[in-house]
């Protein structure tokens, strides 16, 4: 058994927040002190990025509260999405029907993939791992972010090694 679990941090969605906010201070800066009728069009705006700054922080700080927990049991490979308290299972595969499962950059495929799902974290996608895997005569894929120990205990399970660490 093995088990990790990812996080979004706070200082990166901060610092994201941060400069959307100077871009709408520098935007809402250059319009002019121009009005239509009794409506004064720089006032209107200035409302706009407020509302729309308090909608991103609203936003950017409910996924912090969210986690996904990776874990691997026997030969299934299972993802819960932790929210508060609430615990779901997103994902339960098992590690034979991996098609595929490494760096996004690198998978490259002819064949439909019917659905596409997203389990990150991170802010700034960096390090974004794909897994294509089959259900039936279906594929199906969605993107994680796995450690490098958690890349290599799928690897020692199914039996071979990964190419894309």
């Amino acid at each position: 058994m093995y088990k990790e679990m990812v996080q979004r941090k706070k200082f990166p969605a901060i610092v994201l927040l941060f400069i959307i906010l100077i871009m709408f201070i520098c935007l809402s800066d250059l319009l002019p002190r121009s009005s239509m009728g009794s409506i004064n069009i720089k006032t209107f705006v200035t409302m706009f990025f407020n509302t729309l700054m308090i909608a991103l922080c609203y936003m950017e700080f409910s996924k912090c509260k969210v986690k996904y927990k990776y874990l691997i049991v026997a030969d299934q490979f299972i993802i819960h999405k932790i929210k508060g308290e609430e615990v779901t299972i997103l994902e339960d595969i098992k590690l034979k029907n991996i098609e595929f499962i490494g760096k996004n950059s690198n998978f490259t495929s002819k064949k439909h993939i019917c659905s596409s799902k997203n389990y990150i974290c991170s802010t700034f996608n960096g390090s974004k791992f794909c897994c294509v895997y089959s259900v039936g005569d279906k594929l199906k894929k969605f993107y994680f972010q796995p450690s490098d120990s958690l890349m290599n205990k799928i690897a020692v399970i199914k039996g071979k090694s990964l190419l894309t660490l």
